[in-house]
């Protein structure tokens, strides 16, 4: 990222000037990745297209300023603590972050980080990459098992750890999913065993899977 290093360049405190914008504009405006920068306290200083319509909005200048809890409603906690770490280590790291989109669109982002300085040395914001896989919750047949399912006595959360039960994920993936502790979704599975009357992991995939074939798609 030597280019990168190059348009990042500030005397002192994370000001974009029309030029800098301008470079990270050209550089980066059009990727389908989601590309943004933040201050010290993880509000918004400059984000790409793909990043700024993920949000809901139509110019990156309705973001500017914008802490990440304003965004939208996802793991901001999460982002903000990564942020964090980023700066105080002071070095790239990568993360795999959980979070949802205003409407309830759940994702996952696969994230580099790296913090930006300023000439004296100082950390002043962090610059990001994100990959963004959207979740299976987002389509219609997943709608329709979780309503099967709902229809079978489970409540909502008991619905979405089967459904990701049925597809063979471990206790740990549905929990970085949905967001819950692994320790929750443990519980979780338990009730739906009990619900069910079966007894192994064997025979409640196979029952979920057979479920899942009576759903209309």
């Amino acid at each position: 990222m030597y280019y990168l290093d190059e348009i990042l360049c500030f005397e002192e405190d994370l000001i974009l000037t029309d030029e800098i914008k301008s470079k990270l504009n050209d550089l980066f405006g059009s990727a389908s990745a989601h590309i943004y920068l933040f201050d010290l306290n993880s509000c918004n200083i400059w984000a790409n297209t793909a990043q700024t319509f993920s949000f809901g909005f139509t110019s990156a200048d309705g973001m500017l300023g914008k802490s990440v809890k304003e965004l939208g409603e996802f793991a901001s906690d999460e982002l903000i603590k990564n942020n964090k770490r980023v700066i105080a280590e002071q070095r790239e790291m990568f993360f795999v972050e959980p979070g949802r989109y205003k409407g309830d669109v759940r994702f996952l982002a696969i994230s580099t980080k790296r913090p930006v300085f300023n000439n004296k040395g100082d950390v002043i914001g962090v610059f990001g990459i994100s990959i963004i896989d959207k979740q299976e919750e987002n389509n219609l047949a997943y709608s329709h098992f979780i309503m099967k399912l709902k229809g079978k006595g489970l409540t909502q959360r008991e619905s979405e750890c089967a459904y990701y039960y049925a597809l063979g994920k471990t206790t740990k993936n549905i929990a970085l999913h949905l967001m819950i502790s692994s320790r929750t979704v443990e519980s979780y599975i338990i009730s739906i065993k009990n619900k069910f009357d079966v007894n192994s992991k064997t025979e409640l995939i196979d029952f979920l899977l057979a479920l899942r074939d009576t759903c209309i798609l």
